[in-house]
């Protein structure tokens, strides 16, 4: 059949965009760290760190601009050592610029594929604001990587994602039904986030979050956001072919397959399909 291994082109896809995403987040937030931003909101905060803490927080930035240099050469395993030093000298504490530290390492962590690590570094992150939207989704897209989609699902923060990956757990079983109920479970999930990320809403989000989250959620431009919400849309609406292709309802895999390339255009493996189905018509 000729959807045999549909789906993986796609994830490869859509986690090359997701990584060019997270790229242009790091460019952006070292941009910020340079320019004195950060430095300043440690100012403001000093308090917590007390005179200790400031008479080494050039060291430790120090520490955090050579592990965000590290990232951008692809370097994971450089940058997480380069964060645990500068980790270390808090002792424990964890003010703003630590937080911004274990920000970069959960996502080191993520690109390394240490999938559990990072997971343990955004709950860390989730003890000193359980609200955050960038740790809740962070921490929900690693457990969708450990397979728990259940916890991922509890987080609210990346739900037609989990979704999305359920489906096509549940196609490579053979759980078609379950699969379709997924996708349309993640189709409403998208619907549902995009109402709650009204741009109002957003601003009083970010402005709630503190100097360390509201960096963080600058990071997040509502660009990136459609961009997601657009990449997993599209994974939602090939799998639901690919499900209606193994169902052999080959009139309505064509029918998906076709609408699927006119709206987010053409590619090999949807190409591959419209040639394999047309020579099905009729066989269902």
């Amino acid at each position: 059949m000729g959807s045999g291994h549909g789906t993986s082109g796609l994830g490869s896809s859509s986690r090359a965009r997701a990584m060019a995403r997270r790229r242009a987040r790091l460019r952006r937030r070292r941009m910020m760290i340079g320019g004195g931003i950060l430095a300043a909101a440690l100012m403001v905060g000093g308090a917590v760190y007390g005179v200790a803490g400031a008479g080494n927080r050039k060291e430790k930035e120090a520490f955090l601009e050579a592990g965000v240099t590290s990232m951008e050469a692809g370097d994971y395993e450089a940058a997480i050592a380069e964060f645990e030093q500068g980790l270390s000298l808090a002792k424990g504490r964890i003010g703003e610029l630590e937080e911004q530290t274990l920000l970069y390492r959960a996502e080191a962590e993520y690109r390394l594929q240490d999938y559990a690590a990072a997971l343990h570094t955004y709950e860390t992150l989730l003890q000193q604001d359980k609200d955050n939207e960038i740790y809740r989704k962070g921490a929900a897209l690693a457990m969708i990587e450990t397979g728990d989609y259940e916890g991922a699902l509890k987080l609210h923060a990346a739900d037609a994602s989990v979704y999305s990956r359920m489906a096509k757990s549940q196609i490579e079983a053979g759980a078609y039904d379950e699969a379709l109920a997924s996708i349309e479970a993640g189709k409403a999930a998208l619907g549902q986030e995009n109402a709650e990320s009204e741009p109002g809403e957003q601003a009083g989000a970010e402005s709630a979050q503190g100097a360390a989250g509201a960096e963080s959620a600058q990071g997040a431009t509502a660009g990136a956001d459609q961009e997601d919400d657009s990449s997993v849309r599209a994974e939602l609406a090939f799998n639901e072919a690919v499900v209606w292709e193994y169902k052999s309802d080959y009139q309505k895999a064509l029918e998906l397959f076709e609408a699927y390339v006119q709206q987010y255009g053409s590619n090999e493996q949807a190409d591959r399909e419209i040639t394999f189905l047309k020579t099905r018509q009729g066989s269902y």
